[in-house]
């Protein structure tokens, strides 16, 4: 028989990941990767990312995601290029589903990079996009998260 398990609403505060920022350019830390499906089915990662330069947001959470599809992989590879040299590697033509792939994400996570984000209106709804992906001003490769 399972055990029976409940849930408190009331004991847990909401957090907010779709907190719309103004254009502009803004320090994000990567916190972290997980492969899923876009509601069309299309595989995608999801890349969890934290505001760390703006104070009216600083810790505030943004998600960017990536879809795995022909069109779209380009996003992907130049995210993984901001944060991670890529120089090195032994095929320049990586597997989505490799553990090479995974672990050229997993080098990511703890790192941080500026992202230029615009204003769209969506469905009737403000949302931010994504409008390019920079390494820090004056840093050939972003440094870590501190301990």
């Amino acid at each position: 028989m399972e055990k029976k398990m409940t849930v408190r609403f009331d004991e847990v505060d909401a957090v907010a990941t779709d907190t719309v920022v103004p254009a502009g350019k803004y320090r994000m830390l990567v916190n972290g990767f997980e492969k899923s499906k876009a509601k069309t089915g299309t595989p995608q990662i999801r890349c969890d990312l934290e505001i760390l330069d703006k104070p009216e947001f600083e810790g505030c959470e943004k998600r960017e995601y990536f879809p795995l599809d022909e069109k779209a992989l380009w996003r992907i590879v130049q995210f993984i290029k901001v944060l991670t040299d890529t120089s090195k590697l032994k095929d320049r033509e990586v597997d989505v589903n490799s553990i090479v792939f995974d672990d050229l994400l997993e080098g990511c996570i703890g790192k941080s990079l500026n992202i230029c984000y615009g204003v769209e209106d969506y469905e009737g709804m403000e949302k931010n996009f994504s409008r390019r992906y920079l390494k820090q001003e004056g840093e050939d490769s972003p440094p870590e998260k501190k301990a």
